[in-house]
């Protein structure tokens, strides 16, 4: 019902209804690397955004987005075979990650969302966008709200601070350090909920560093009890080692990461494909 925040003016709101589907390989190359696969149906569009992870910092989040667009009889034709969209940076870049590995999807949202514009006189400022979202994974529903402020082009970081500082002291909101994507991951359980050891990306890495057969698979296997909630001494005995040595690792991990780990193991586990990079079909130039 409000028609102002922090200052600025609100427009009237048109509710749209949203479906996405996320999609990565069977060894989750893509959350290795740091990124998640979108796939969004939105009237007669398919949008196919490719969006970095993390970036938060208290209320504000801030990520790398690379973006294709295709009509939707298109899509239904093309289907989720990635070698098959259109040329660009998103088509190039998961390429470059994954090689020809297929992309399966890994849950659905749906949202109904609605939108407004954020403004101050003839300057658009920011997108408000309103979710009622569900989220379907690995058989388990989800249902929350949550409130996005997107700044636009002409907004200022001065702005963005005004709307974060109004929404939280003022409407009383809290801000959410996850993204829907991890929200929707621990759903499905391939990551724990917001006080896990491990983030999303870093229990991808380990598990694929879990499946050697060495004692830095059995690191990784440690770590990986830790997340998911065992004692120091039930994550030694299933690693096969004593709990003096996992409080060690457990103690470098906190204070290096995955640096505990060497580079070469690191690599190995996010491995650079190396199928043939296809030719895109060139396209005439316009007059």
């Amino acid at each position: 019902a409000a028609d102002r925040l922090a200052g600025f003016a609100l427009s009237t709101g048109q509710v749209k209804q949203v479906r996405d589907t996320y999609l990565d390989t069977a060894g989750r190359l893509l959350l290795i690397a740091g990124y998640a696969c979108r796939r969004r149906e939105r009237g007669d569009r398919v949008v196919i955004t490719l969006k970095g992870l993390g970036g938060a910092v208290g209320a504000v989040h801030r990520r790398e987005e690379l973006e294709v667009e295709v009509m939707l009889p298109v899509a239904q034709r093309l289907g989720q075979g990635y070698l098959a969209w259109p040329a660009g940076p998103v088509r190039d870049r998961v390429l470059e990650l994954i090689g020809e590995s297929p992309l399966t999807p890994l849950f659905e949202l749906h949202q109904a969302r609605s939108e407004r514009v954020v403004s101050q006189g003839e300057r658009v400022v920011a997108e408000w966008s309103l979710d009622d979202v569900r989220v379907v994974a690995q058989g388990r529903e989800q249902a929350y709200f949550e409130l996005e402020v997107e700044l636009a082009p002409q907004g200022t970081e001065d702005d963005l601070m005004a709307v974060a500082t109004c929404l939280q002291d003022e409407w009383g909101l809290a801000p959410e350090p996850r993204s829907k994507f991890e929200r929707a991951l621990a759903l499905a359980g391939e990551a724990r909920p917001e006080g896990g050891l491990l983030t999303p990306q870093e229990r991808a890495i380990c598990g694929q560093i879990a499946a050697r057969d060495d004692l830095y698979a059995r690191r990784a296997d440690a770590l990986l009890a830790l997340d998911e909630g065992a004692t120091q001494q039930e994550a030694a005995e299933r690693a096969g080692r004593s709990a003096r040595t996992v409080r060690r690792w457990l103690s470098g991990f906190r204070r290096e990461r995955l640096s505990i780990f060497p580079a070469r193991v690191l690599t190995a586990a996010t491995p650079i494909p190396t199928s043939p990079r296809p030719q895109a079909t060139p396209e005439p130039e316009s007059p």
